[in-house]
């Protein structure tokens, strides 16, 4: 499969930024019902882990105020508990990405088929909505499960040395997310492909993507992390406003969920966008490859 020798990541990201104002209303339009949704189901979920959340607080109180360190029963119990959120927030990540499906698909039609051809995705469960959400999904658990088996196994082999497994699962961790996240980006690179259901397999992708792994991991970082870093200070910003305006506790998780969701899809729909813009540098008329001849 041909392909384009390098990718322009700056001009991607300044691409993706034009495109995604030009193309707002659309863009809003796509990502309403998703975004209420998403918002919905994560706030239940954040709503269920917050006695975990209260509990392991509260061993963190005791363990300031005493000034000494926790028992071993307490560590264990800390232990248990921070494993449980864990989950929790796994769950939180995979219902966020699963809601937003429709409007990922939706973003990378806009910009590989154009206005004219686009057709907004609606929230049925079709084939090319279950296709992209599988791998979301594995993508998802690519991108999660080494940090979790390393810290699992690290914290482990530590036992109650919490400094040096602190210590290890820190270095670890950084490897960890620099080889998975490598990995990752040069596979997502057929989502735009999925999006339009055309016939490519991971084979293909990974292939496709030869020599643009780190390309491709920089072009993702200089669209979410920009995105990811205002809206998370909006977040926290907002956070406590919501607090000191509603007395109920679920009243106050659904306030911060809102702006949590909003985070989610500023971040990843910018990093739909370019993708779907490197898919089809990668794929372009030049590169002898358009939709019709992918099919």
């Amino acid at each position: 499969m041909a392909r384009k020798p390098n990718l322009a990541v700056f001009a991607i990201f300044v691409e993706s930024h034009r495109f995604a104002w030009r193309h707002a209303s659309l863009l809003l339009n796509a990502a309403l019902l998703p975004y209420i949704l998403g918002w919905l189901l994560v706030s239940v979920i954040a709503y269920s882990a917050s006695p975990l959340l209260f509990e392991l607080q509260s061993l963190t109180q005791t363990m300031t105020q005493m000034g000494t360190d926790l028992s071993e029963s307490q560590l264990l119990r800390q232990k248990a508990l921070l494993d449980k959120i864990l989950l929790w927030i796994l769950a939180i990540s995979l219902v966020m990405t699963l809601a937003s499906i429709p409007f990922y698909i939706s973003c990378q039609r806009l910009v590989l088929r154009g206005a004219e051809r686009y057709e907004k995705t609606s929230l049925r469960l079709g084939k090319t909505e279950q296709r992209y959400g599988l791998y979301c999904f594995l993508f998802l658990l690519l991108g999660n499960a080494p940090n979790i088996i390393f810290s699992q196994v690290i914290g482990q082999m530590a036992g109650n040395s919490t400094q040096n497994a602190a210590a290890l699962i820190m270095v670890g961790s950084i490897a960890c997310t620099i080889m998975s996240s490598l990995i990752l980006v040069k596979l997502m690179v057929i989502l735009p492909a999925y999006a339009l259901d055309l016939p490519l397999t991971l084979k293909e992708g990974w292939q496709l993507s030869r020599s643009q792994g780190w390309a491709l991991l920089v072009m993702v970082i200089m669209m979410g992390a920009p995105a990811f870093m205002i809206s998370l200070y909006v977040t926290f910003l907002i956070g406590p406003v919501g607090v000191k305006l509603f007395s109920h506790l679920f009243t106050q998780i659904t306030f911060i969920c809102f702006f949590l969701m909003g985070q989610h899809f500023l971040t990843f729909g910018l990093i739909s966008i370019a993708l779907a813009k490197a898919f089809q540098t990668l794929t372009g008329p030049s590169s002898g490859q358009t939709e019709g001849s992918l099919r």
